[in-house]
């Protein structure tokens, strides 16, 4: 085959080599990336259930349980044992010492909630200064610390907050190093069975790699600038492995085509200067407007305040653009260095009609009504337990079982009051001074009230510290000045009471995310005493609560945002408005159905043997809309990739719509099945996490793109293709080629003479 022109090959090998020096250029901006990112991210200050967690750090000057150091003593002794209780006072006086740490509560303060029901162990509750990666910076040294000050005489588990994220964060980083070592082999296996030459292998996974590298280096920018949710670097390569592969694939596949047929215009160039621009005219253009899709589905997640969610939405922007460009840049570059050694000498030209994806749409296309009907019915059956879908917050549960932390996490659970990592907080407002002997009063009233909840095991605050007596007896106490006067009383004091505003530790007998204790928060916020003019709840259950609120809110908005782009893009990229309309039903149904089997797998626990994970009977609340924007995105690469195909044979055979319905189907088929192969050994080694929510969510992914590539593009979509005709196109219908004129009438084979002519 006749290479492309040596200037042409000049742009292409310039074109190549500036990418790989933007590569080396933002090579600087990936250290230290998984240290910046953010856990948790569910945080919404619009919201009055995280109002009182920043209330409590502004107003009181405490905050939440940073680090819990489970201290537990060696030998089975007793906790009160002198050399225990030396390393505990060595332990605390070392902590209070440094300005790093805002508050330290131990079993020294006479809380009995921070000793084990078998007082063999307790718990240090550390509250630290400065942002997420601040705190998390300082772990390693802490627990050196905690561990020099026992010295022998107890040991030290590390739990809490800033402990999970960055066991997190560390089993993040260490699941994506794996994914990409796994997938990246595997898919290069692949491609040589497709391609069956290195050289166009190469193609898809170079721009793989360089896609994936370049989109977590641009991360790692972004996070100097904005919060980034630890989970944003799992998507950002997933979405830049993923969508590399594809449209490079179908570029590649369409160019080897192209390649092997004849010129269609002799005025067109020839070899592969003039492949390559059939290839970026027919199936580039498909690309680009797959990729615009691709980014509008994810920019639907800006509708949403939340950091988690709307990092994403800006982290797989950028991986999108990035990936497209590289696409639509590097892959026609290559192309046209390498191109002709990628073409086989004698190859024959494809013929779409010896395919057996040919002969399958035939099949389906002569009962379209049946096979809707079944197969419609099938995916929505699917999405049945969707109905039963719980959302909840992730945990230390996610982590996987043999983590530390987790350990550590579990132990606290287990020995001491459920929950002590997460109670409900409140705030309360009286009229005048908080600490009043009537508004004692009415706050010891309300404690009582807060007490006979149905499952709370437990209320803390100045009122209930002294276990056998009743809050109205210490209420009665704490009006008298003279006896809050002891310093450590004053610091209570000042930890619960501040003006007109007191605050309430209240524990719960139902897990954080557990959906009673949801409830309770609710029951919780609409409880009033006499006195009491205002209450607020905060804690992980009441943001749970308000986080469902949000999303319930917001989904419509980004569904509504989602659909009426997208309808504006494919409409102005197939000239149609039943083409957008049906695209998006079907893409819905794979969706949806994807979302029946996580809940069926993950959230029920059926899969639990198989994928490794222990169920939890509850999913991540933000997976549907994670889900919804990554999956109909990516689903809609392989609906337009096939409608822009069958476009081309309608244009071609206008009165024929089943057979431009079966060649454009036997012509992308193959394409689309690689591609969703290749895409689900992507999503497939991201879904071997041993965080739960990843795990969950790439199962999620790579049974949406499997349906989609199969179920839908093969049987769905030229069923319906097929049931509308011509008019899918509408208004944009194509004529219908002229009539044949009408044949001339016979000669006369009578043998009787004609008469002469009329006269005139």
């Amino acid at each position: 085959m006749e290479p492309a022109p040596l200037p042409v090959r000049r742009r292409s090998a310039v074109v190549v080599i500036l990418w790989v020096v933007f590569a080396l250029a933002a090579a600087p901006l990936l250290p230290g990336l998984f240290l910046r990112l953010k856990g948790g991210g569910f945080e919404d200050p619009a919201m009055p259930a995280w109002q009182v967690l920043r209330e409590i750090e502004d107003r009181f000057h405490a905050g939440s349980a940073d680090v819990i150091a489970l201290v537990t003593t060696l030998d089975d002794g007793a906790f009160d044992d002198v050399f225990v209780t030396t390393a505990l006072v060595t332990m605390v006086a070392d902590l209070e010492r440094d300005n790093r740490v805002r508050g330290v509560l131990s079993p020294l303060d006479g809380l009995d909630l921070l000793s084990s029901r078998d007082k063999k162990a307790g718990a240090v509750v550390i509250t630290l200064y400065g942002e997420d990666h601040d705190k998390m910076k300082l772990l390693p040294e802490l627990r050196m610390r905690l561990e020099s000050a026992c010295a022998g005489a107890c040991a030290v588990d590390i739990s809490g907050i800033q402990p999970v994220n960055l066991a997190v964060s560390t089993v993040v980083a260490e699941d994506l190093a794996r994914a990409e070592l796994l997938a990246l082999p595997f898919t290069l296996l692949v491609l040589l069975l497709v391609f069956r030459g290195l050289r166009a292998a190469l193609i898809p996974v170079a721009v793989a790699g360089l896609a994936g590298f370049l989109s977590l280096a641009t991360l790692g920018a972004l996070t100097r600038v904005v919060d980034v949710s630890i989970f944003a670097v799992n998507i950002t390569s997933l979405l830049a492995l993923g969508l590399a592969i594809d449209s490079s694939l179908f570029l590649v596949t369409r160019f080897r085509e192209e390649a092997q047929a004849p010129a269609p215009d002799p005025s067109v160039a020839g070899g592969v200067e003039g492949a390559v621009r059939r290839t970026m005219k027919t199936t580039g253009r498909a690309v680009a407007f797959s990729g615009v899709v691709v980014a509008v589905s994810l920019a639907g997640l800006f509708v949403f305040p939340q950091a988690l969610i709307t990092s994403i939405g800006l982290a797989g922007l950028i991986t999108t653009t990035l990936t497209l460009a590289l696409a639509l840049t590097l892959t026609p570059a290559v192309l046209r260095l390498w191109g002709w050694h990628m073409v086989p000498a004698r190859a024959e030209p494809f013929e779409p009609t010896s395919t057996w994806l040919y002969r399958t749409s035939k099949v389906v296309m002569r009962f379209p009504v049946l096979v809707a009907v079944v197969t419609g019915g099938a995916l929505v059956t699917m999405a049945g337990p969707f109905a039963r879908f719980e959302g909840s917050i992730p945990d230390w549960r996610q982590l996987p079982e043999g983590n530390t932390v987790r350990r550590a996490c579990a132990a606290l659970d287990e020995r001491f009051l459920p929950n002590l990592m997460t109670p409900h907080e409140m705030v309360v407002t009286v009229d005048g001074d908080a600490l009043s002997a009537d508004n004692l009063q009415k706050l010891a009233r309300f404690s009582d009230a807060l007490a006979a909840v149905p499952g709370v095991s437990r209320v803390v605050s100045p009122l209930t510290l002294a276990q056998g007596v009743s809050a109205t007896t210490v209420a009665t106490r704490l009006a008298d000045p003279a006896f809050r006067d002891s310093p450590d009383l004053k610091r209570a004091l000042n930890a619960f009471a501040q003006r007109h505003r007191f605050r309430f530790a209240i524990y719960s007998d139902y897990g954080a995310s557990d959906p009673r204790a949801v409830q309770q928060a609710a029951a919780l916020q609409a409880l009033r005493t006499e006195g009491i003019t205002e209450v607020t709840v905060g804690g992980v259950p009441a943001v749970l609560l308000a986080l469902k609120q949000r999303v319930a809110e917001r989904t419509p908005w980004m569904i509504a945002v989602v659909f009426v782009v997208m309808f504006v893009v494919l409409g102005f990229a197939f000239r149609s408005v039943i083409v957008p309309l049906k695209a998006m039903l079907l893409n819905v149904l794979s969706l949806t159905a994807s979302f029946g089997a996580i809940v069926w797998v993950f959230q029920e626990g059926r899969g639990a043997d198989l994928f490794h994970f222990t169920p939890t009977g509850v999913s991540d609340v933000v997976l549907p809309v994670l889900l919804f924007a990554l999956c109909f995105g990516l689903s809609m690469d392989y609906e337009v990739l096939l409608l822009a195909r069958v476009r081309e044979e309608v244009l071609r055979r206008p009165d024929d719509t089943r057979e431009a319905v079966a060649r454009g189907l036997a012509a992308t088929g193959r394409s689309i099945g690689s591609a969703a192969l290749l895409f689900c050994i992507v999503v497939g080694a991201f879904a071997t996490s041993r965080l739960l929510s990843m795990k969950a969510l790439g199962v999620g992914l790579a049974l949406a793109v499997a349906l989609d590539a199969t179920i839908v593009r093969g049987v769905l979509a030229p069923a319906g293709l097929v049931l509308l005709g011509r008019w899918n196109w509408w208004p944009d219908v194509p004529p219908l080629p002229p009539s044949s004129p009408p044949a001339p009438p016979a000669p006369s084979t009578s043998t009787v003479a004609p008469g002469p002519p009329s006269a005139p």
